[in-house]
């Protein structure tokens, strides 16, 4: 596992890249960096690339990942673009669904194109 996060002052934008198993645990720690930056860079738009990931988690532990994300500093008024693979579509289809009826503001994309206009970049 490992990711990079890097702020593009041009869009003001933090950009994500996720490579490896992506579990609770990594996804904690994943979480709790993107907050940081976040909060650094006083960002609240984020595009998250996990097309590169494999999604490692169970039903119960993708339904209680707003929790999660949240316990690790992210905030639900942060717009959030993540993009997938097609065949991560049902796996994160279902994420973004159980985060969007806890208020998070949350989207998941195939194409970055989509992902960026979505976030007004």
């Amino acid at each position: 596992m490992s990711f990079t996060i890097k702020y593009d002052a041009n869009i003001q934008c933090l950009k994500s890249h996720f490579t490896g198993t992506m579990d609770v645990k990594q996804t904690k720690e994943f979480a709790g960096e993107l907050a940081k930056h976040a909060l650094e860079y006083n960002c609240h738009f984020l595009l998250n690339d996990l097309r590169d990931a494999v999604i490692d988690m169970t039903t119960f532990e993708l339904y209680s990942m707003p929790m999660v994300v949240a316990n690790e500093g992210m905030d639900r008024k942060w717009k959030r673009a993540i993009l997938c693979k097609h065949d991560q579509l049902a796996t994160l289809g279902f994420y973004e669904n159980v985060a969007k009826d806890k208020g998070w503001n949350v989207k998941i994309f195939t194409d970055v194109e989509e992902a960026l206009s979505w976030l007004n970049l």
